[in-house]
């Protein structure tokens, strides 16, 4: 029984070790040592900009508001007072067809001519193609009209 005993408590001393912290000793890629502090590698990350497109500007009732299309933000269309704020894009000013946005930090210029978004142009070269009707064959409304050409001559001629 004492056997039994002991071999029991040995079982359970080595079962309490890690097989793998031999490993973690050795430290082979040198990941335990000096870890800089979380805030540092946070400040670290760059966010990408944000590119911003401007879609409209709209007057109503002595409000101003500029309407912006991103598809890098999660809520893609925005439209923004001047001093409004959605996210990381602020809208500062809006003059005309001009609109300043601060975006991350950054101010911008945001203009029809250069920050809109691209439209799309069919080309006209060429001729358009139109279908042609077989006059060989009769339409379904004209063998109808015929049919009933026929029937009307027929009940109208005297028996």
């Amino acid at each position: 029984m004492r056997y039994i005993l002991f071999f029991l408590l040995s079982i359970s001393v080595v079962a309490d070790e890690n097989p793998y912290s031999a490993i973690s000793k050795r430290n082979a890629f040198n990941l335990t040592e000096g870890l800089p502090p979380s805030s540092e590698i946070l400040d670290k990350i760059e966010t990408p900009k944000i590119q911003l497109f401007l879609t409209g500007v709209t007057r109503w009732n002595g409000e101003t508001k500029a309407h912006l299309y991103s598809k890098d933000l999660p809520n893609k269309y925005l439209s923004l007072k001047v001093g409004e704020q959605s996210g990381s894009v602020r809208v500062l000013s809006v003059f005309k067809d001009i609109v300043k946005v601060v975006n991350d930090g950054n101010e911008e210029t945001l203009s029809f001519a250069f920050n809109s978004l691209k439209t799309t142009r069919l080309s006209t070269k060429g001729k358009p193609t139109v279908a042609k009707k077989d006059n060989s064959e009769e339409s379904d409304s004209d063998k109808r009209r015929r049919q009933y050409d026929e029937w009307r001559k027929k009940r109208e001629q005297p028996k």
